[in-house]
């Protein structure tokens, strides 16, 4: 009995590291993630400004 217990707190103590290890790189991934689309969303936003100033300029090149 002694053995079966010994070998369960084994296994648990390896599997406990091993979901430590796991869970630490799937958030190290979601920071990278969260970067990308921090990144995304600039762009995104110089882009939409960019389209602004081109209908901007646009509109005063047709009322001249």
């Amino acid at each position: 009995m002694m053995t079966i217990g010994v070998i369960t707190g084994i296994v648990f103590y390896v599997g406990c590291v091993y979901l430590y290890f796991l869970l630490d790189r799937i958030v190290e991934k979601l920071g990278e993630i969260d970067d990308s689309l921090s990144d995304l969303r600039v762009d995104l936003a110089v882009t939409q400004t960019e389209i602004q100033r081109a209908k901007e300029e646009l509109n005063r090149i047709d009322t001249v």
